[in-house]
């Protein structure tokens, strides 16, 4: 199970899967480096025994582009299938640059709807507007960069 930081509830929903047994390890990804694993297990909610045997911590990613460390996690556990745990609206792109990242890996969403997005005519609702806007507009070159190196791969395997 890969979190990705920086959104309400993503931790609580990983971590709930996680108690479930519906994966052996969390990675909570991109993580404050001024954050302590304390306030983690806390927010969390996971206890002390599954908090210490089956959760790592990546501090280095600090954008969703950056899936270097996500990667040597996943590979390093030889892991072919991964639940990803982010907000509904940052799904899309979270997707598409892990997939560019990890081309064997299956990707699993499990989306999480933040308390503040309103999908019910969310162009009424101004913070929802800006904030589905903000993230097509960062949606649309990950797209590119996956597409890109999707035809430059097939290109190769056919030469």
């Amino acid at each position: 199970i890969v979190v990705l930081t920086g959104g309400e509830l993503r931790l609580v929903a990983a971590a709930k899967r996680l108690a479930e047994g519906r994966g052996t390890r969390l990675l909570i990804s991109g993580v404050n480096p001024q954050t302590t694993l304390e306030s983690l297990q806390r927010i969390s909610e996971l206890s002390d025994r599954l908090f210490a045997c089956c959760v790592d911590i990546d501090y280095a990613s600090s954008t969703t582009r950056n899936a270097d460390e996500r990667t040597d996690w996943a590979e390093a556990r030889g892991f072919k299938r991964l639940i990803l745990v982010t907000s509904s609206y940052h799904m899309p792109r979270s997707l598409v640059e892990l997939a560019r990242a990890m081309p064997g890996v299956t990707l699993l969403p499990h989306p999480v709807v933040p308390h503040r997005l309103h999908a019910q005519r969310w162009w009424a609702d101004t913070y929802t507007a800006r904030v589905l806007l903000w993230e097509y507009l960062k949606f649309l070159p990950s797209a590119a960069r996956y597409c890109i190196e999707r035809v430059t791969r097939w290109e190769s395997e056919a030469a």
